[in-house]
């Protein structure tokens, strides 16, 4: 493996050394597009060979493994597919929720957490997690400290595992202050790497409302040749979602870096429905100018948002605060 990377630093300094030399004076128009080759080529190359030092040193489950847990009650273990939600085989209700998250003040956080490799990240989650409704992570690792913290708190959460990484199963978490009516896990494989992306879908009860919140927590995938794999992932997103009837929030780090990914995210938005959240001063972790980082939502009203500069992850954590839109408050029956 040690001589794989300095055969891939060695072909990175290579491509950089071409890169630097090609934009150290203004770039014709007509090798515009080689320019781009040049930056994606050199991102491909060093992201897949950190990631492919992991492959070899890291099991990564088969299917999807959902983790869940309330409060100070054991924590269980399920395969956690989706196919009732799939089937549209949601919990109906015929009379409005007496309990669940508040319509008026629904509090969001969506973090990439970077498997809590930096300092600070402790004070960082403490602060911009703290009374938040709902707390999306993506690369959570969930040692025992991480356990321990949340059932301190007195959260609800699922987790759905991508990988081991230092002795812990790192993925996609959803931790709540209400109790998600029904979770389930989806999880597709990066083609170059065989590692997994993984994702989350909950339902939430609104209190003085029949119709429930569907939250999705998504980790795209990232290193592909093409999109296809990249669609298929977002295409089973979208099945669970389009079978919803209520108010949506898909949030999580998408990975969207080409214009080709966000033109897929655009017709996932277009196709459901969905307004993305939008910032007057957007300090999101962007990737060839791409924010990658998003909240999309709908049958929500936006109350307030922000974007966190920190030191403590390579991504810059989200918060929103939402309010249920009336026409689902007066609503009383059906989904």
């Amino acid at each position: 493996m040690t001589s794989s990377l300095f055969i891939v630093v060695l072909a990175i300094t290579a491509l950089n050394h071409n890169y630097q030399k090609m934009t150290r004076h203004s770039v014709p128009r007509i090798l515009q597009p080689i320019k781009k080759v040049f930056r994606l080529a050199t991102a491909l190359v060093l992201f897949a060979a950190v990631s492919l030092s992991l492959t070899n040193c890291v099991p990564t489950p088969e299917d999807e493994r959902l983790v869940s847990a309330e409060h100070q009650l054991s924590i269980s273990v399920s395969p956690g597919t989706c196919e009732q939600l799939a089937n549209g085989e949601q919990h109906l209700q015929s009379s409005w929720n007496e309990t669940g998250l508040t319509p008026q003040h629904i509090s969001v956080l969506n973090w990439n957490i970077y498997k809590e490799n930096r300092t600070g990240w402790r004070e960082d989650l403490r602060k911009f997690g703290r009374e938040k409704d709902l707390i999306l992570l993506q690369e959570a690792h969930l040692d025992d400290e991480f356990q321990t913290n949340l059932a301190q708190k007195g959260l609800y959460w699922n987790f759905n595992s991508a990988f081991n990484y230092k002795g812990a199963a790192t993925g996609v978490m959803i931790a709540s202050r209400v109790s998600p009516i029904e979770s389930c896990a989806l999880q597709e494989i990066e083609p170059l790497l065989g590692l997994p992306k993984t994702a989350l879908v909950s339902l939430y009860p609104v209190a003085g409302s029949a119709k429930q919140l569907m939250v999705a927590n998504i980790h795209g995938v990232n290193f592909t040749l093409g999109t296809a794999t990249y669609k298929k992932q977002f295409e089973a997103i979208k099945q669970l979602l389009d079978n919803h009837r209520g108010p949506i929030i898909l949030a999580g780090d998408f990975n969207n870096w080409s214009d080709k990914r966000s033109a897929v995210i655009a017709e996932l938005a277009n196709d459901l429905g969905l307004s993305a959240l939008s910032f007057e001063d957007d300090g999101r972790t962007t990737v060839f100018s791409n924010p990658i980082d998003h909240i999309l939502y709908r049958g929500l009203d936006v109350v307030s948002n922000d974007v966190h500069q920190v030191e403590s992850s390579d991504h810059n954590p989200i918060t929103a605060v939402f309010r249920l839109q009336q026409q689902f408050v007066a609503q009383s029956t059906g989904q």
